[in-house]
């Protein structure tokens, strides 16, 4: 085996279905009208989101974004995918001259009996990835012909299934034959989706690949780029005034801080966070609202790796979440570990949220309201330091796995507030 393949990006893949195979066009008639389409599938692999692509290629904006998307995937390395494929993993990682893949990725691949197979080549070199997500590059031409024999037991493996779903009258038998897919960077794919939900004023339609996760629908440019892009939220903060005590709660920086509820810098405080919304928290809510808040959301803002733990397997049963409403907007707040998401709803979008929000409002209002704020962090801590000017030194405590109360002074304040590291 030789040494980890670099420069290679493939962490968007984009495939397709025979009928339409490496945008292949296809026409057909409406009420006589001529529609000329054609279409892909996009999966984005660290986002862990897969889109459906359709072009109207009677559209002279849609054509020029094909075109555009097009001539990325003409830069990369085209392959041939086999759906259903034979194991020879140990035998070719052997012969390989460089490997890249994660190591459970590729453990899981050795324990399988079939794999998925796309072969390509470029420049006298060829490539083989297997599921997607292990690659495997063959630069010694000696070496070809086992690689040329792997691809013809695929072939034949394909064939067989093909023949079975067949004869037990299966439709999707007519798409089990070799397709074209290409492996690009996910940043640029990402960027040409929000290209194409502007210019076309459609939102996407995706599926978070987890098995049974329903599909999310109505994503903006603007909510794409956030949930994969950009982390824009700041407000990750929880302040509470209840039974006489301000409680600050520094979710990212793992600080917890109660403070007597008086004093002029209290009531600064209170001042600065009636101008925010107030909400109404709740620490253990489903997290598969998830998917339904992101489809109906107007606005999206996140803080944090929020693809890593709303996107992967296993999901969380359950996170903390927060509901407010000011101006005529509603708002929720999902976060688990360091991970923000802040939903902003306006309109008939807010309604459709009533419904599972009042759900929870009954359970909760058994238990007694419990409202708090969600603060601008710099704001907060700049807010602490002038507290501690004022009326001296103050007691935190450090959250985590171990908890302590440290004397919180101007002298240890950064080395106390630094960025919390969480493995996710």
């Amino acid at each position: 085996m030789g040494r980890l393949v670099r420069g290679f990006r493939f962490d968007a893949v984009v495939s397709f279905i025979p009928r339409f195979d490496d945008f292949k066009p296809h026409v057909y008639s409406i009420d006589g009208k001529e529609e000329k389409v054609t279409h892909f599938e996009v999966f984005l692999k660290k986002c862990n989101l897969i889109f459906p692509v359709d072009i109207d290629l009677n559209d002279p904006v849609q054509v020029e974004l094909l075109e555009e998307f097009k001539a990325m995937c003409k830069k990369t390395v085209k392959f041939r995918y086999y759906e259903y494929g034979v194991n020879w993993f140990d035998k070719l990682v052997k012969i390989a001259d460089e490997i890249k893949g994660e190591k459970w990725r590729i453990d899981l691949i050795r324990k399988s009996e079939f794999v998925t197979s796309s072969f390509g080549e470029r420049e006298g070199v060829k490539y083989l990835i297997l599921d997607d997500f292990v690659l495997l590059v063959f630069r010694d031409r000696s070496k070809w012909g086992i690689l040329d024999e792997y691809e013809e037991a695929c072939k034949r493996k394909l064939e067989e299934v093909r023949k079975e779903y067949m004869e037990e009258g299966m439709l999707y038998w007519e798409s089990l034959k070799p397709t074209t897919k290409y492996y690009l960077d996910e940043n640029s794919v990402i960027e040409w989706l929000m290209k194409y939900a502007s210019k076309t004023g459609v939102p996407l339609t995706g599926d978070i690949n987890i098995e049974g996760v329903p599909e999310v629908h109505g994503l903006t440019a603007d909510k794409l780029e956030n949930i994969c892009l950009k982390r824009v939220f700041r407000k990750t903060v929880a302040v509470e005034f209840e039974d006489g005590l301000v409680r600050i709660f520094f979710i990212t920086r793992g600080v917890r801080v109660e403070l007597p509820k008086e004093g002029e810098p209290v009531e600064e405080l209170k001042r600065e966070c009636s101008k925010e919304v107030e909400y109404e928290y709740y620490p253990e809510y489903p997290s598969w609202k998830y998917r339904r808040f992101l489809s109906y959301a107007n606005r999206v803002e996140t803080y944090g790796n929020v693809v890593k733990v709303f996107h992967s397997f296993p999901v969380p049963d359950l996170v903390e979440a927060a509901f407010g409403e000011k101006n005529g907007e509603k708002h929720v707040i999902f976060h688990k570990y360091r991970a923000f998401v802040h939903f902003i709803f306006e309109g008939e979008n807010a309604e459709e949220i009533e419904e599972l929000e009042s759900e929870e409002s009954e359970s909760k209002r058994e238990e007694g309201e419990k409202k708090r704020y969600y603060m601008d962090e710099d704001y907060m801590l700049d807010w602490i330091k002038k507290y501690i000017e004022t009326i001296g030194p103050i007691e935190v405590v450090k959250t985590g796995r171990k908890k302590a109360k440290i004397k919180l002074t101007l002298e240890n304040f950064d080395k106390i507030f630094a960025k919390k590291r969480t493995k996710l």
